[in-house]
C-alpha cells in the first residue's frame, strides 16, 4: 500500500510562478517514487493590518494619486491590477484543482490542524520561505509540523530560513520545535548553524523540489503549448519597486541595440507587479505558458530565484539580477549559494564591471561542468528525501 505524504508549503499562490511550481514538483517528484502525496491546504490566521497588506494599500493609494505607472498613464492603476491579478489567479486555481491532490478542509491557523489534522504516515514541510521569522507573528507552527499523532514521521524537505530573528525567544521557539523533527534539510546553508544551536543534530542542504524532475516531466505540462518561434530575451521579475531598481535602463539600451524582442513578465512578491516597463507590458501567462517560455528563450534576465533555477534547469544563458536598495536582502543568500555551487557566480549581474551588459549576458556557459555538479546536487538532494521518507 502507498505511503500517504501530507505536504505543508506556501501552496496557496496566486500568480508567484516558482511559489506553486516547487509545491507541484514536490508532489509530482513522490508520486513517481510511488507515494501518495496530499498537500495539506493552509493559511495562517492573521489580522487584517498584516505589514504585507499595508505596502500593498499603500502602493495602490500611490497609483492612483500619481496617475501613471512607470511611463505610461492610466486612468485607473487599480482597476488594471485587478484585472491583471485575476487573470493569472483563475489559471493558478485550475492549475490546483487539476494536477494537485489536497486536502478536502481548508486549515485556517495552527489550531484547526491540531483539532482535526489531515491523516498521513508522513508529513514534509516545504519548501520555500516557511521557516522565515514573521515578526511580531513569530515562527509559523504549522511549517515545522507541530501537529497530527506523535507517530507520524516528520520531514522538512528545502525549508527556506533567510529571514532569521536572534532574540531569545525566537531561539526558544526554535529549541522546541526541533525535538518532534525526524529529518531537516534547508534550500541554503546560512541557517544551518542557527539549527544545530537549536538542537537539530544533521540538518542537510538540498535542492529545491523544482529541480527534482527531469524535462518530460515539464514538457507534459507544455505539449499543448505553442511555442513563441521568434528570437527574445525573457525578462521575469518579482519583488521591485521601481525599474531603476534591476537597472532597467541598461536592459532596456541592450533590447533597442540588439533589436530583440522581450518578454517582460512580473508576479506578486513583496510588493505588487509593476504592469510596464518601459514599452513592455506584463504578459498574462499561464504557468505553462511560462515553463514554455523559458523552454524556448534565447536568454533570460530575472530577479527571481525561481526564474534563477529555470534558467539553469533549462540550460539558458542568464543574469540574474539582485534588487537595489531592496529591504527583503535576506533572500540573496539562496541565490549565491546555487550559483556558487554550480560554478555560475559570473551570472550574478555586476554593475560595477569592464564588462558591458551584452558581454555579461551574451558570455558563453560550460554546462557539461554545470551539469555534473547539478546531477551530484540532485543525486545527494533524492536520497535524502527517499532515506527520509524510509527512515533509512
Amino acid at each position: 500500500m502507498k505511503k500517504k505524504i501530507g505536504v505543508a508549503t506556501l501552496g496557496n499562490a496566486k500568480e508567484n510562478y516558482g511559489q506553486i511550481l516547487q509545491a507541484y514538483a514536490l508532489q509530482a517528484f513522490l508520486r513517481k517514487n510511488g507515494y501518495d502525496p496530499f498537500l495539506i491546504r493552509y493559511r495562517r490566521k492573521i489580522t487584517l493590518e498584516d505589514e504585507k497588506g499595508l505596502r500593498k494599500f499603500a502602493k495602490r493609494i500611490y497609483l492612483l494619486l500619481k496617475g501613471d505607472n512607470t511611463d505610461r498613464k492610466i486612468k485607473n492603476p487599480d482597476a488594471e491590477i485587478e484585472e491583471h491579478l485575476s487573470l493569472k489567479q483563475k489559471d493558478f486555481q485550475d492549475f490546483y484543482n487539476n494536477l494537485f491532490n489536497q486536502t478536502d478542509l481548508f486549515y485556517h491557523g495552527i489550531k484547526e490542524l491540531r483539532e482535526n489534522p489531515p491523516q498521513a504516515d508522513v508529513y514534509i514541510a516545504g519548501s520555500d520561505q516557511i521557516w522565515n521569522w514573521g515578526g511580531r507573528y513569530g515562527y509559523d507552527p504549522a511549517y515545522f509540523l507541530q501537529f497530527g499523532s506523535k507517530d507520524i514521521k516528520r520531514i522538512v524537505y528545502a525549508a527556506g530560513m533567510s529571514k532569521i530573528s536572534s532574540s531569545v525567544a525566537a531561539k526558544n521557539e526554535l529549541k522546541e520545535y526541533m525535538k518532534n523533527l525526524d529529518h531537516v534539510a534547508l534550500r541554503e546553508p546560512t541557517g544551518i548553524p542557527i539549527l544545530k544551536e537549536a538542537g537539530c543534530k544533521d540538518p542537510q542542504v538540498v535542492l529545491d523540489p523544482s529541480l527534482l524532475l527531469d524535462n518530460e516531466d515539464y514538457d507534459a505540462l507544455t505539449n499543448s503549448v505553442e511555442p513563441i518561434k521568434e528570437k527574445y530575451v525573457l525578462g521575469y521579475f518579482i519583488n521591485f519597486e521601481s525599474p531603476e531598481s534591476i537597472n532597467w535602463g541598461n536592459i532596456e539600451n541592450y533590447l533597442e541595440s540588439e533589436d530583440i524582442t522581450f518578454k517582460y513578465v512580473s508576479s506578486e512578491g513583496y510588493y505588487d507587479p509593476i504592469h510596464q516597463l518601459g514599452k513592455y507590458e506584463n504578459q498574462h501567462f499561464t504557468i505553462a505558458e511560462w515553463i514554455s517560455a523559458y523552454q524556448n528563450a534565447t536568454y533570460v534576465v530575472t530577479s527571481s530565484y525561481h526564474g534563477l533555477l529555470f534558467s539553469i534547469f533549462n540550460k539558458k544563458p542568464f543574469l540574474f539580477f539582485f534588487v537595489q536598495n531592496s529591504k527583503h536582502k535576506y533572500g540573496e543568500n539562496r541565490a549565491k549559494y546555487i550559483l556558487g555551487e554550480l560554478g555560475l557566480e559570473t551570472r550574478l549581474y555586476d554593475r560595477n564591471s569592464s564588462k558591458s551588459f551584452k558581454e555579461q549576458l551574451e558570455a558563453p556557459i560550460d554546462w557539461d561542468n554545470v551539469e555534473k555538479k547539478y546531477k551530484a546536487l540532485k543525486d545527494k538532494s533524492i536520497k535524502f528525501l527517499l532515506d527520509a521518507i524510509e527512515g533509512v
